[in-house]
């Protein structure tokens, strides 16, 4: 029987070859010319927060804060739209 830190480590395992071949399906669309890039952007301040207050949900053990500046932190990214199902074949 695997123990609970093998299932952990067998999930997460199983995510990251997951994110693996869906970038490596992306990168083939892209140079497929089946994808286009967005520039788009984001703000950073928000996401970070956003984040910590899931996490701070999920865990009590930690006493961490997080000090944010008031104004946003822009980050500048590239994103791939997403297709329809039907067009991602």
């Amino acid at each position: 029987m695997l123990s609970k830190l093998s299932l952990t480590t067998l999930a997460t395992q199983g995510r990251r070859l997951n994110r693996l071949v869906a970038n490596l399906l992306d990168g083939t669309r892209l140079s497929a010319d089946r994808l286009t890039l967005q520039l788009g952007s984001v703000d950073l301040r928000a996401l970070v927060a956003q984040l910590v207050e899931e996490l701070r949900l999920s865990t009590t053990r930690h006493g961490r804060v997080l000090d944010l500046p008031d104004t946003p932190l822009l980050l500048i990214i590239v994103t791939l739209p997403l297709a329809p199902l039907t067009a991602r074949a």
